[in-house]
């Protein structure tokens, strides 16, 4: 007591005898505390002398704890993604490190806050209590950062899993069977419900697997309601592990669909019920609801569609697979030809259908006698914590180069490094400086810092945490794109787009076209569009291609999502792909689509059951495929104008086609020759960049026309791409009337009556029994050749004529030319210069024949020979 008042005699004037009485009593009681708690080597004396590396070691144990909890944080992310659920071992941790972030916080508030007077004062007593809690949190944090717990986990079986159906508002009949299904199995003494019915009636499937005795056990202990779907024997279930509903006291209940009676009865079925057709108005409302609104507009078209439905004899399966089909037919003779085939071939149909521990309170040792060798022992530990250093950036080079990125806690490592060889380096130039020092205090307080800051070198040096993880994934990775600036065309499309993306009510979108025409291009700034206006929580895309491999895209959609799919079986990869994507709003963008892809086989959840608003886009040659794929908008993309196309090139080609006018004749007349499509555009610019000569210009102006192959990179770059739509045509007969079109000048509007001819010289008549049902036949082959955009719209006034774009054209001469390995081949000439016909050696290897020197046209094979005049 005598201590303190010895103290303050000269702050008197400072403090009363009651606030000094006040004082004493504050550390008095702190004294005793600590000597009853820590014994008498943790007084007071020092957590006021160590206040301020008591607060610093907080902080640096709570930037260890903080660099551990981002990288708990993102491998919990990376969890979610696969399909995985959050601990309650993490959330628990989570929550406590960020009260220990917060109460760091307020301490570090506190202590910057707080100013000391002369002498024993208050102030000492707030600092007092400062640095007692950042040496209690510490060691809390520290607990903390050494706790091992799992992050996440397989969520728990969810009751029922949701299955993909189809809306049936509009099916009375199919709404009362469910209803009837579904009081039985609310009546309890219906154990076994069995479905019978013909194939294509509709049910879904689910499958389970587990060892028999297991099995039992956990369906014993739970009331279950079991679905077997597409029993065709009878299935013995305690030989699977089914326990009989009859045994359970809980009220379970199995049912199974079947397509015979006998099954239900083999199965002991309490109830069965026959789950029949639909009725004409149901059949007929669904064939509306999928083929479209025009087969009631046009009466003539209406009659032939209420036979073909009739046809259907209320096959759901079966309509809807015909409504597809004809979705896009809008000419009556499609339609005929289409009612005659449900006659004489009706097809069976199949149904197609998932560290730790941070420095404790630094140990007191003889500073002032081991200076000089605490002196080298800190050098010796930075060389060590350098060497480690450069190993670990070697480590994260390698990493880097196989797409990983640098851990929270790798950043928080070297960033401390860095500080500790910095300090290093500045104490040993202010030590070198002290020579005279001798045994004073400026000599401790050096050798102490030198202690310390080992003591956190070795730390460091022995800290183990992960340089590198995976990235989390992006979500938009940009598309490399072709500029589109001076095609307004484009830009309109792409607004048209972005406008249907943002529109609710368009759920899939498809684009179609010709190849080459720059559908890719396209959705490729769509993607790329919401990188700067991110509204999706993930926008991917791929290529589907014309021959789609299903694990082949699962792959490249789980990579996008974090997920890994390379031990799982495929019913699991399914399910894990359709939890992922319905926890997101996703765009996923399909590219090259050639066949309708059964979305749910794949594991993609259809749009309409998003409740976030999730998008599919696809593109496709054939608006088929869009149909099929139920597209709530279609956008045709079109050959660039005139105007663009020239400017395409002219980007492509270089400023020299304008300022020689006998080339930029020649180079006109080349552009007009691809027809705006951009493909061939490019191709061909890129092959002439480096000509400067008229000659050579005038040589591929006359190889366009020829030989277009010649032109360096039509072949491989676009008459090979071109050839899919030809390969991918859905019989011979359409492919030999897409070639038989070929045989006509360029931008000759073709006919119905020349369509009707090659009907004739195919045998049409005679297989479809009159004249009338071979034009019908012919005006639906032409309707598939339009709806695959292997042909076009006719400019005639009349209309009903057709046309072949430049290129399509150019392909079928490739395609039938000598040097294809195709065993059609055509001779045609049609250029005005032909005078005479050719050799009779060129006539002999040839299956077609086309002499058209603008005045007449010569057709001649094995079973017509015909002669026209006067096609202007």
């Amino acid at each position: 007591m005598a201590r303190f008042r010895q103290i303050h005699q000269s702050d008197s004037n400072i403090y009363s005898d009651l606030e000094f009485s006040r004082i004493v009593r504050h550390w008095w009681k702190a004294i005793e505390l600590d000597v009853f708690e820590n014994g008498i080597t943790n007084l007071v004396i020092n957590y006021l002398r160590n206040s301020r590396d008591n607060v610093n070691g907080l902080q640096t144990s709570l930037q260890n704890l903080t660099a551990r909890k981002n990288d708990e944080q993102s491998t919990l992310r990376a969890a979610d993604n696969a399909g995985q659920v959050e601990t309650a071992a993490a959330r628990n941790w989570l929550h406590a490190v960020s009260e220990i972030e917060r109460e760091a916080d307020d301490i570090q508030e506190e202590y910057n806050q707080g100013t000391c007077a002369r002498g024993w004062c208050v102030n000492c007593w707030s600092r007092y209590k400062v640095s007692r809690r950042s040496v209690n949190l510490k060691a809390k944090a520290d607990l903390k950062l050494t706790e091992e717990f799992p992050v996440a986990r397989q969520p728990s079986p969810e009751p029922v899993i949701e299955m993909e159906d189809v809306p049936t508002q509009n099916q009375p009949s199919i709404r009362r069977i469910l209803q009837q299904l579904i009081d039985r199995i609310y009546d309890p003494q219906s154990g076994i419900i069995g479905v019978y019915g013909m194939g294509g009636v509709d049910l879904s499937n689910a499958t389970e697997d587990g060892s028999r005795e297991k099995l039992s056990e956990a369906l014993r202990k739970k009331k279950f309601l079991l679905i077997l779907d597409d029993v065709w024997q009878q299935l013995e279930l305690m030989k699977v592990g089914i326990p009989h509903p009859i045994r359970s006291h809980k009220g379970s209940e199995i049912m199974l669909t079947t397509r015979s009676q006998d099954v239900c009865t083999d199965m002991h079925a309490d109830f069965t019920m026959k789950v029949k057709p639909l009725s004409r108005e149901e059949a007929w409302t669904l064939f509306v609801e999928d083929v479209g609104q025009h087969v009631i507009v046009n009466d003539s078209i209406k009659y032939f569609a209420e036979k073909i439905v009739e046809r259907c004899e209320g096959l759901p399966l079966a309509i809807v697979t015909v409504a597809h089909a004809m979705a896009n037919r809008h000419g009556v003779g499609e339609w005929a030809n289409a009612e005659r085939e449900m006659k004489e071939s009706i097809q069976d149909i199949r149904d197609i259908i998932d560290t730790y521990l941070i420095a404790p309170l630094v140990q007191q040792i003889n500073y002032l006698r081991n200076s000089r060798d605490n002196v080298n022992d800190l050098q010796t530990s930075v060389r060590n914590l350098t060497s480690r250093r450069n190993d670990e950036q070697s480590a994260l080079r390698a990493a880097e180069n196989d797409g990983q990125v640098l851990t929270d806690a790798a950043i928080n490592w070297f960033n401390a490094v860095s500080v500790i060889k910095r300090k290093a380096d500045e104490m040993q130039e202010e030590y070198n400086q002290g020579t005279s020092w001798g045994m004073s205090t400026k000599r401790y307080k050096v050798s102490k810092r030198f202690v310390n800051l080992k003591t956190e070198a070795d730390l460091r040096l022995t800290e183990q945490f992960p340089v590198a993880r995976q990235p989390s994934p992006e979500p938009v990775i940009e598309m490399e794109e072709e500029p589109t600036q001076n095609q307004p065309s484009t830009q309109t499309n792409l607004q048209q787009l972005i406008d249907h993306i943002y529109d609710p009510h368009s759920r899939i979108i498809g684009v179609y076209g010709m190849g080459g025409v720059g559908k890719t291009t396209l959705i490729g700034k769509v993607n790329n569009h919401f990188k700067e206006n991110p509204i999706f929580d993930t926008v991917i895309m791929v290529t589907v291609s014309a021959t789609p491999n299903i694990k082949d895209i699962q792959s490249r959609i789980s990579k996008r999502l974090g997920l890994d799919l390379s031990e799982d079986t495929e019913d699991f990869a399914i399910e894990k792909m359709l939890n992922a994507l319905r926890k997101k709003k996703f765009l996923l963008i399909l590219d090259d689509v050639w066949q309708q892809l059964e979305l749910k086989n794949v594991g993609i959840p259809h749009p309409i059951r998003s409740h976030k608003g999730s998008k599919i886009m696809l593109t496709t040659r054939s608006q088929d495929v869009c149909t099929d794929m139920h597209a709530d908008f279609t956008m045709k993309v079109k050959p660039l104008s005139r105007e663009e196309a020239w400017t395409l090139f002219v980007e492509n080609v270089g400023q020299h086609v304008i300022v020689n006018d006998s080339i930029k004749d020649f180079a006109e007349k080349i552009v007009e020759r691809c027809e705006g499509l951009p493909l061939a555009i490019v191709t061909v610019a890129h092959a002439m960049a480096n000509r400067h000569g008229v000659g050579e210009w005038a040589n591929a102006e006359r190889e366009m026309k020829e030989s277009i192959q010649d032109i360096r990179g039509m072949e491989n770059k676009v008459l090979t791409l071109l050839k899919f739509s030809f390969d991918r045509l859905d019989n011979d007969l359409l492919k030999s009337l897409f070639l038989y079109c070929a045989c006509f000048p360029e931008d000759h509007n073709i006919t119905k009556d020349e369509i009707f001819i090659f009907c004739v010289g195919e045998g049409l008549v005679y297989k479809c029994g009159s004249l009338i049902a071979a034009r019908n036949k012919g005006e639906a082959l032409i309707g598939s050749l339009k709806v695959a955009c292997t042909l076009e719209d006719g400019e005639d006034d009349e209309g009903g004529s057709v046309r072949m774009h430049d290129m399509m054209r150019e392909l079928a001469l490739w395609i039938t030319s000598p040097m294809s390995d195709s065993s059609t081949k055509f001779l045609i000439r049609t250029d005005e210069s032909i005078v005479e016909a050719p050799q009779a050696n060129e006539w002999a290897r040839e299956d077609f024949y086309t002499l058209a020197p603008h005045h007449k046209i010569v057709f001649l094979n094995s079973r017509l020979l015909l002669y026209m005049t006067a096609i202007d």
